[in-house]
């Protein structure tokens, strides 16, 4: 909820000041300078989520390949998973930043939806299948403290900071509006919130204590 309501907060205040860019509304709202800042705090953002989806990406890469049968040698070490992932990155994820205009991903988006909703059907198939066979494990831990409890926050604060391009896909909807903003924010994070509570239960139940 409070991820749709940053998208009406956004959308209302570019509706006011009649910009269309982070940078913009925040040197109007707050002043000389402060867009700067913004600027830098964005590409910060920016620079560590693409990180950790090479890295993510080179994990599952790795995985794959540990577990094929009749692979050489030479791909199972470090330095073909590096270069295997470095040739993704460069052929099929930086490609995806280069296009002007947010629509020109449309088609690639609904690709991942798919891929993404066909990933949590298999772990939900497999659960069944297997996991849940013998009923929900007993040693499932629901609270934790400390640090553990910190990195769980971080991950639901990473899985829904997905104002970025707001004010991008504001300017291209069809007749943007605040209500249909905050309208097309509010179906894309309950699809995000239901594949991620489906998922992580599946998960918690069946596979591990934390």
């Amino acid at each position: 909820m409070l991820t749709v309501y940053s998208y009406t907060l956004l959308a209302i205040a570019g509706k006011r000041t009649g910009l269309r860019s982070y940078e913009k509304v925040v040197r109007v709202t707050m002043g000389a300078g402060m867009d700067y800042f913004l600027a830098f705090c964005m590409w910060f953002l920016s620079f560590g989520t693409e990180v950790s989806y090479v890295i993510s990406m080179g994990d599952i890469t790795a995985t794959f390949i540990e577990n094929a049968p009749n692979v050489p040698h030479f791909f199972t070490t470090k330095t073909a998973h590096r270069l295997i992932t470095a040739l993704l990155w460069l052929c099929f994820m930086y490609p995806l930043t280069l296009p002007r205009e947010i629509n020109s991903l449309r088609y690639f988006s609904v690709i991942a939806i798919f891929l993404m909703m066909y990933f949590v059907f298999s772990m939900v198939l497999h659960s069944f299948q297997n996991g849940l066979r013998h009923g929900v494990r007993e040693d499932i831990v629901y609270f934790q403290t400390s640090n553990s409890a910190v990195q769980g926050l971080a991950i639901f604060m990473a899985a829904y900071l997905s104002q970025l391009n707001c004010y991008e896909v504001y300017d291209e909807l069809y007749k943007p509006t605040v209500r249909r903003l905050t309208m097309t924010g509010g179906i894309s994070v309950t699809l995000c919130f239901s594949l991620y509570s489906l998922a992580g239960s599946l998960a918690t139940s069946t596979s591990a204590p934390r």
